[in-house]
């Protein structure tokens, strides 16, 4: 019999074994440690589906193979260690398997994935193995086959490979070599690929939470300074490679967003260094991505960018409690000159949508003195292109531009006037942020920041001090309006008309921000109360101003159709009459209303009737034309919407009504 060269051919198709006895004696020797037979059966893979099942057979007969503990001393345990690393390292063979669609070696990697995934993992947590090779065959896998993907997913290993992966990395480490960028910025498109597959994602995340502490932290770190490879990897790559920077951006947003919204990750992941990161990262680049996404096929800058802000918005918000200072120092950095300048270059309407929603979450930041002046600041000086552009005819970034403005106006004139009644000495103390639902209830001292409230999990329309207090409420009136205040919430998101407020201000503010909503959108005709439609001359609505009202109090007096004018204290008996309800709670709302001789501040009150009509007290300017019968001696009204009508989902909501 010729003797075979053991040179590798290169080309593992063009060298064939010659017969079977040949074959069968490189098995012999492979199951004997010999390393050039070893080779030589990977460089020279036989064309007969049975061999090729055989070879892989034994193989992988090797990984049963206890690990060895340490470094190996002796000879015999060097040269079995270094068989065992090329069998465990041999995926390169394995992904050329796959390639050659064989159902029998399929299901043969598949049977034995744990082992081959155990080794990597063994070998990855200390210094015997690189990363690239198993990060580029692993993602062949996980594309080439369903049944691969299920088997390499659901593997106990799999979670333990990637923490392995990710700690390797040095978090500081060398940026300046494009060949060390490349190979972490594979380690992120693995991670993604694990983790879009929602069936899987949970089991991986759980091995990612057991880490102890230290460990935690640090796989944090390493993950957030793939950023700068990004940075880096701009710099460095050549011009055709910039479609790879808008995918790994893609692939590390995602990640993030995931790992974000698991708890046990979540404190480690949202720091206020970390998001900064993010933000400056995308401002690194932003002028680049600009000049040359617009020649990648495929590539929408709107959506790229319009995405990685909005995990921004949504990142920050995971932390009520430091949302707002994060905001301020973002917005100091650009955050809002920069989106309003991608909504300046809108072309269509659903190129804003994603800007829009991110306006939403800064607009319901307003609320906080320190945002609102930043926000107010970088407002004032927006460029004047921008400006330019978002006052074009026409634009469609127009509408949102003027609704932020809006925004903006009402929670000057809001605080502003807070502020006003504090200095005087007026005590007021249900519109201030730290204000508990629970009046009559047990309350906790009181609280600095209305971040430290806690709020309905369901509507997320009311707010608390302390558990006790929302549980006394939930008895006594909140059942009662949660369902309601819920699907008013659901009915506005469908229509992208619902505000996310994150500081969980409660249903007054929110309610008079949802009529502001009318006045500015000119719908003063869809309030249709009866008793406006009949008694017109009792009602006049100033459509010049945003939040001015003239009012007759009047309300129903049985639950049908009326105009009876009835008194506060009537009204007040009826309510009791009606659901379980708070006295103390009424009356200091009655109380404010009587001593206030008016105001610009408008106010509202929300409570149930019969789970289908949304009722709301309002306080407004006093007015000469309301006539100075007994009736209608105060400036407050009293106005029922028909929530069960198809009409309330009509009414432009440009903030919460029931946040």
């Amino acid at each position: 019999m010729r003797k075979r060269k053991t040179k590798r051919t290169g080309n593992r198709e063009s060298g064939q074994f010659t017969s079977r006895e040949e074959f069968e004696q490189h098995l012999e020797r492979v199951k004997d440690g010999d390393l050039t037979s070893m080779d030589n059966l990977m460089a020279d893979w036989p064309t007969k589906p049975e061999w090729r099942v055989e070879m892989m057979a034994t193989f992988l007969t090797h990984l049963d193979t206890p690990k060895p503990r340490g470094n190996p001393v002796n000879p015999l345990e060097i040269s079995s260690w270094i068989l065992l690393r090329r069998v465990a390292t041999s995926l390169d063979g394995v992904c050329h398997a796959v390639s050659l669609n064989d159902p029998k070696l399929l299901d043969l990697i598949v049977d034995n994935i744990d082992g081959i995934l155990s080794w990597h993992e063994h070998m990855l947590s200390g210094s015997q193995s690189k990363e690239q090779p198993f990060v580029k065959t692993v993602k062949y896998l996980l594309n080439s086959d369903e049944k691969l993907l299920n088997a390499i997913l659901s593997s106990p290993w799999i979670g333990p490979c990637l923490v392995s992966l990710v700690l390797r990395q040095a978090p500081n480490g060398p940026h300046d070599d494009l060949e060390t960028v490349d190979n972490r910025l594979l380690i992120v498109g693995l991670l993604y690929n694990t983790l879009i597959h929602k069936l899987y994602r949970r089991a991986i995340l759980d091995h990612f939470a057991s880490q102890p502490k230290a460990q935690m932290n640090l796989f944090i770190k390493n993950i957030v300074a793939y950023l700068d490879d990004l940075k880096a990897y701009s710099r460095l790559a050549p011009s055709p490679k910039d479609q790879d920077i808008l995918r790994s951006t893609m692939h590390i947003q995602k990640v993030i967003d995931v790992l974000s919204w698991d708890s046990r990750i979540r404190p480690y992941l949202v720091k206020e260094d970390y998001i900064i990161q993010f933000f400056m990262f995308l401002q690194a680049i932003r002028s680049k991505v600009l000049s040359v996404i617009r020649f990648v096929p495929m590539v929408k800058w709107w959506l790229w960018n319009g995405i990685n802000l909005q995990s921004i918005c949504d990142w920050l918000n995971h932390d009520p409690r430091t949302a707002p200072m994060v905001l301020c120092e973002l917005v100091e950095l650009g955050f809002i000159t920069t989106m309003f300048d991608d909504l300046s270059r809108a072309r269509r309407e659903d190129e804003a949508k994603l800007l829009f929603n991110s306006l939403q979450v800064v607009a319901g930041h307003l609320r906080s003195d320190r945002v609102l002046a930043a926000v107010d600041e970088k407002w004032k000086a927006l460029p004047k292109d921008v400006l330019q552009r978002l006052r074009a005819p026409g634009h469609h970034g127009a509408k949102i531009f003027e609704q932020f403005h809006v925004f903006i106006t009402l929670n000057k004139r809001t605080l502003g006037k807070i502020e006003e009644n504090r200095l005087v000495g007026e005590v007021d103390d249900w519109i201030p942020p730290n204000y508990c639902h629970n009046i009559p209830g047990p309350h906790v001292e009181e609280l600095n920041d209305h971040n430290e409230m806690f709020a309905c999990a369901r509507c997320h329309s009311v707010v608390y001090c302390c558990k006790d207090c929302q549980t006394d409420d939930w008895e006594a009136l909140h059942k009662y309006e949660c369902s309601m205040l819920k699907q008013t919430r659901r009915a506005l998101k469908q229509e992208d008309r619902w505000v996310p407020w994150k500081h969980r201000f409660r249903s007054l503010d929110g309610i008079a921000n949802f009529m502001d909503g009318f006045f500015k959108s000119g719908q003063l005709d869809a309030l249709n109360t009866m008793f406006a439609q009949q008694r017109p001359d009792y009602a006049t609505l100033d459509k010049r101003r945003l939040i001015t009202v003239h009012w007759k109090m009047s309300m129903q007096k049985e639950r049908k159709k009326s105009n009876e004018v009835v008194t506060f204290d009537e009204y007040r008996e009826r309510a009791k009459a009606w659901v379980p309800w708070s006295p103390k709670r009424f009356d200091a709302l009655v109380k404010r209303v009587e001593e206030s001789e008016g105001t610009r501040k408008l106010c509202a009150f929300v409570f149930p009737f019969g789970h289908s009509r949304l009722h709301v007290l309002f306080l407004y300017d006093a007015s000469d034309e309301i006539d100075s019968r007994e009736e209608s001696r105060m400036t407050h009204g009293m106005m029922q919407l028909e929530y069960s009508s198809g009409e309330f989902t009509e009414y432009s909501c440009e903030s919460s009504c029931c946040r």
